[in-house]
Order: structure tokens, then sequence, then C-alpha cells
């Protein structure tokens, strides 16, 4: 498809309606944007805008499942939940926890306190009242590997995110936010007639693959 980070910068800009004044991003490195401020901007938030469109849906080609390994010292604190399991460290968001037949169980997840060696670590774990199970998660793809709504979907989030930059003035970054966010919730709904997926509780433009 030739999606790249410069290709999605260029088309935030356009979303924008600025490339006229922008001008477009040639190279994704900081002496590449020189002193325009909408490019560097584009390059601060670039990251976070494509973690959060990962996030926003159950993109089939951003979705791993692995089966979990269970910690060997039961969770701190008892009565809650029997195991916890080591945390994927490429675990972007976790969506839900699974057995080998597909069953969904109940989990949480949190930080537990170790001391190793004189430091002090925070270790993330899932905690869950049933062993072997499985973790059902997002991860970072590269833009090489973007599905179809992927990259526009990215663009649009990234637009979001420095619309107040491109503007400079805050009435009018607000209004293209908006017009922004509808953009996004109907991507996303014409995603939903196409492959089948359904709004969930993570936010407002949260989406989730039902099977």
């Amino acid at each position: 498809m030739g999606t790249d980070q410069v290709s999605i910068c260029n088309m935030a800009f356009g979303l924008l309606g600025d490339l006229g004044k922008v001008k477009r991003l040639t190279a994704f490195t900081r002496v590449g944007c020189g002193n325009n401020p909408v490019h560097h901007a584009a390059l601060d938030f670039y990251d976070t805008a494509k973690e959060q469109m990962h996030a926003m849906m159950d993109w089939r080609r951003a979705r791993k499942i692995k089966a979990l390994t269970m910690h060997a010292d039961p969770p701190v604190v008892s009565g809650l939940w029997s195991y916890k399991y080591v945390r994927p460290p490429d675990a972007l968001l976790i969506r839900k926890l699974i057995d080998v037949s597909g069953t969904e169980y109940e989990w949480d997840q949190g930080n537990e306190e170790r001391v190793a060696n004189g430091r002090t670590f925070d270790d993330e774990y899932l905690y869950a009242n049933a062993t072997d199970l499985y973790a059902w998660y997002a991860i970072l793809i590269g833009e090489d590997r973007y599905m179809p709504g992927m990259a526009q979907l990215h663009a649009l989030v990234l637009a979001d995110s420095i619309a107040m930059t491109a503007t400079g003035k805050e009435g009018t970054g607000m209004a293209i936010s908006a017009k922004l966010h509808q953009r996004m919730e109907t991507l996303c709904m014409g995603l939903a007639a196409q492959e089948g997926y359904v709004a969930n509780e993570g936010g407002e433009h949260a989406m989730t693959k039902l099977f």
C-alpha cells in the first residue's frame, strides 16, 4: 500500500486543510522539519497517535493470541484472584483472557512492587481465577503492514493531536477537532459495517471485533 510515516503525516496535514501553508513533509526527521512547528508537532505526537489508533479497534493484523506464563508466586492480595500471569511484554492493550476453547474469563491487571539487588521494580501482572489461559491483545505493527483503514485513522488521530499547533487558535483548533472526531466515528462505523466490529466500553470511538 506504500504507507509510511511521511505519508501519514502529510495525510494529517491535508485533513487540517493546511498543506499549502505547512508544506509537505519530505523526511521523518527533526532535520527534515527545519523550523516548521507543525512538522515538529507531528513528530512529537506521531507515536502516541499510532498507539491510540491501534487501541481503537481490534485490527486482525495487530492482534496476537498467546499462552500466558503463570507466575510462581500467588497474587500479593489474597482473596481477590487465585492466579497471576506475566503480562506479555509486547502487549499494547490486553483485550481479554480466554482458554483453549475460546471461553472468556474475568481478569484484572496491576503492578506489584519487587525489590532486587537494592532496587525497587514495579512488575505488571494479569490476574484471573483459572489456569492455562491465553491473552488476546493488541500489538504495534509497522506502517507497511497496515490494513485498509489503519493509515487513514492514524492520520485522523494525528491531525486531531496537532490541530491546535497548526491553527494557532484555540477556538479554531477545537472546531477542527470536533470535525475530525466526526470523521473518526464515520470511518469506524464504515469499518464496522464491513468487518463486523461493534463499539466497546473503551471509549467513544473504540471498537472491538466480535466472533
